[in-house]
């Protein structure tokens, strides 16, 4: 009875609670990532005009600015340069998230755009400044958090409540946000940091738990069945139950990519309430000079009309194709009305149906596609470890 004790808390806890406790804090990291970068579209795009305008008693203040890495100065400060303007941000602890470009242009004539085949399927990478030695010049960077004058100059520097998120890419400012939030997800939760480590203790534990009590201490099922449990992080790649689990890595996929379509289907919809789509069109201020609207468009021709006059993309996901007879254009203009985006995280883009509804087809069909994948690597987990137990039982 006490082994068969031992045996249940080894499996759970290595298996079980230390891998899933990792799964969870694997996706509020990256679940925090692309919630920040999101929140970072709310703050103003910092240029000379705005510095120079605002005085001393508004800053400190929350900004973003985009620019090219000028000069490293001391350990932590960097200099960032747009046009004539210059800021330095000190990245003292602060984390480097690279995004690498992973995108095309679209070289086909559709009015489409297809995620799948845009977008690679690449996460970001996370570096601390303390382990960047050096960066090249001109590299892009986009830095948004507290700014401060400092001897008239601005400086990003991290306070007690807001942290600096920094963001080296490459590729176009554009596409920036909707690449981050795409790509900026694990991509399975349960193999994280913890996973390897914690598989392998608990395999080593059963394996040295089960030649313990192979001296006739115990019955040999209870041996095999220690001894099955200890192969279990390969068990599964196995034949025949192989199949099932690329089967499973499919559907996994799948899910992943269905939340990250609803997930960049959902930016241009961050500054409307759910009850505003009942309208024919409606505008926010984004900042004083900026607004941002959008427009019920009704007819697949206006929308294809709109998409050759305007430089447009048509953007829909795999959970809610455009079937329906009506769109919603959204575009970034000036107070004077004039169609503008000096805002690069201000998209111009069309999505199809009613985009809440839309939001809630994808939920439901991420969620029904984690569901069968975890049956899938069930069923193949549990064919190959009755499997490998009577491969066992035949050998020992």
């Amino acid at each position: 009875m006490t082994f068969i004790v031992f045996f249940t808390i080894i499996v759970l806890v290595f298996y079980l609670i230390i891998p899933g406790t990792g799964a969870f804090y694997a996706r509020k990291q990256w679940k925090d990532f692309r919630r920040n970068i999101i929140m970072s579209g709310f703050y103003p795009v910092l240029d000379y005009y705005r510095f120079r305008k605002n005085g001393d008693d508004e800053l400190p203040g929350l900004y973003r600015f985009f620019g090219k890495i000028e000069a490293i100065q001391d350990e932590n400060k960097i200099w960032l340069r747009k046009g004539n303007f210059t800021v330095t941000a000190d990245l003292e602890n602060v984390k480097i998230f690279i995004v690498r470009s992973g995108i095309s242009e679209f070289a086909d004539n559709s009015f489409f755009e297809k995620a799948g085949n845009s977008i690679e399927d690449e996460m970001p990478q996370v570096i601390s400044w303390n382990r960047i030695f050096s960066l090249p010049e001109n590299s892009e960077m986009m830095i948004s958090g507290p700014l401060f004058r400092k001897g008239g100059k601005g400086i990003f520097s991290s306070t007690k409540t807001e942290k600096l998120i920094v963001i080296l890419f490459v590729g176009s400012r554009e596409t920036l946000l909707k690449r981050a939030v795409l790509s900026g997800r694990h991509r399975n939760e349960f193999w994280n940091f913890l996973t390897p480590v914690s598989i392998i203790t608990g395999a080593f534990i059963l394996f040295i738990g089960t030649y313990t009590i192979s001296g006739g201490l115990y019955p040999d099922f209870l041996c095999l069945i220690s001894l099955t449990f200890s192969l279990l992080p390969v068990i599964p790649l196995f034949p025949p139950g192989v199949v099932f689990f690329f089967l499973y890595r499919r559907l996994w996929k799948e899910a992943r990519f269905i939340r990250a379509e609803r997930d960049i289907s959902a930016l241009p919809l961050r500054f409307f309430s759910k009850d505003d789509f009942s309208l024919s069109q409606k505008t926010v201020n984004v900042t004083d000079e900026i607004t941002y609207s959008f427009r019920k468009i009704y007819g697949r021709d206006e929308a294809e009309r709109i998409c050759r006059e305007k430089n447009v993309r048509i953007r829909e996901n795999s959970a809610d194709r455009c079937t329906g007879d009506y769109f919603y254009y959204f575009y970034s203009s000036r107070s004077d009305n004039k169609e503008y985006n000096s805002d690069p995280m201000l998209e111009n883009i069309i999505l199809c149906n009613n985009p809440g509804i839309s939001n809630i087809k994808c939920n439901e069909a991420a969620r029904k596609k984690e569901f069968q994948s975890i049956l899938v690597f069930s069923a193949g987990l549990a064919v190959n470890f009755i499997f490998v137990f009577y491969l066992l039982s035949l050998i020992i």
